[in-house]
């Protein structure tokens, strides 16, 4: 078979799950796979919201987060316009550190132990409101000034004589 039915039955045999969209991945999507393994949702967590992770999340490096580089692996075309899986991960982690009441936790978590979210959903509200942009995140650009208001239209010429 192929390396992605391998994993997938590597993950299925050991009762783990890994997000693995091969049509239509998309950030949301991401998003909302990541707000049901915080809740204990998936198959195979019997409700326990318990997360491992293959990268510690205590070893992300910021700036490299944000730099594209090319042969990574970006979904969906070149690494200048797409995410990479260094972007996703950096973005998930940020997210569950919001999720999560624990989220702290996370970034002392040695490889592979477990990591048990305690859901917030003042969290998960939070989230949302800055992801939508409900809420001004501290750091952030002003948004946009609005245009200037177009100029009357030009009066009519007086009637001749």
């Amino acid at each position: 078979g192929s390396w992605q039915a391998d994993l997938v039955a590597r993950c299925v045999g050991a009762n783990l799950n890994a997000l693995r969209v091969l049509r239509g991945w998309n950030m949301c999507l991401n998003f909302r796979w990541l707000v049901c393994a915080a809740r204990g949702k998936l198959p195979g967590q019997a409700l326990r919201p318990e997360l491992v992770f293959a990268t510690r999340p205590g070893d992300l490096q910021v700036l490299r987060a944000y730099q594209r580089r090319e042969g990574r692996g970006c979904i969906g075309g070149p690494c200048e316009s797409h995410y990479s899986p260094e972007h996703i991960f950096f973005a998930e982690v940020c997210a569950l550190s919001a999720l999560c009441a624990n989220g702290g936790e996370l970034f002392s978590l040695p490889a592979g132990q477990r990591f048990e979210c305690h859901f917030s959903a003042g969290g998960f509200e939070a989230l949302v409101d800055q992801l939508t942009g409900r809420t001004k995140v501290a750091g952030s650009p002003p948004p946009p000034s609005p245009p200037p208001p177009s100029p009357p239209p030009p009066s009519p010429p007086p009637p001749s004589p």
